[in-house]
């Protein structure tokens, strides 16, 4: 399927997908070998690049990183009003409404309609 589209077009799907991809186009073994041998040393290159500037970054980078990170389970930044933790919003609903299923219980039901903001 993807060997129809155009270059182009599969430079802005695995873009979207967040890779940088490579073309090595060719019909004759010994030449694509070498242009192959080519890429690949490019891109190891280019990746190891990456990894140099990224571990030269300062450390209070990876401090904000880390704080992040080392947050207990649960913790979501975006649930805080004026710095004070927005709590008792949630509603215990039975899995089966959480994945669109709408087999759950008159009870889920009742329970979602009075926790849930109209």
């Amino acid at each position: 399927m993807l060997g129809r589209l155009s270059d182009e077009d599969l430079t802005y799907l695995f873009t979207g997908y967040g890779y940088k991809p490579y073309f090595v186009e060719g019909h004759e073994p010994e030449r694509m070998h070498q242009l192959m041998a080519a890429t690949l040393d490019s891109v190891i290159e280019e990746i190891q690049g990456i990894q140099k500037i990224a571990r030269s970054q300062s450390s209070a980078r990876r401090r904000v990183a880390d704080d992040y990170s080392a947050q207990p389970k649960g913790v979501d930044r975006s649930k805080f009003v004026d710095g004070k933790p927005i709590e008792g919003r949630g509603a215990p609903i039975s899995s089966s409404h959480r994945f669109g299923n709408e087999t759950g219980t008159p009870e889920d039901s009742r329970r979602l309609d009075e926790e849930l903001p109209a």
